[in-house]
């Protein structure tokens, strides 16, 4: 998924501050805004979900993680997903991922 996109979805993210359930204010938004639809708590947005924040986030991914990729690709067990679509679609992705996997084995 492309960073733009990694941005716009985590910058839009809430989180009740009672229960901790999770919403997204344009893919999966509260019934009232900003208010849990569960119990009714605050919606907040975490500190590190801020572009400027996510955009240090990505580069230390870069650095510490992305370079996994490689190792786990080299030994054949690497299975990417393309993470763009919505959450229905990304999830059928990694279950069919999952049932190939089960199945081989």
């Amino acid at each position: 998924m492309s960073d733009e996109l990694i941005i716009e979805r985590i910058a839009q993210r809430r989180v009740c501050s009672v229960c901790k359930k999770t919403y997204n204010t344009r893919f999966v938004p509260p019934k009232v805004d900003g208010k849990c639809d569960d119990c009714g708590g605050a919606l907040e947005q975490r500190v590190d979900d801020h572009a400027d924040v996510l955009a240090t986030r990505l580069e230390t991914y870069r650095v510490q993680t992305a370079p996994l990729i490689d190792y786990y690709e080299s030994r054949g067990l690497l299975h990417t997903v393309d993470a763009s679509a919505d959450a229905a679609g990304v999830e059928a992705r990694v279950a069919g991922v999952i049932e190939g996997l089960v199945s081989d084995g």
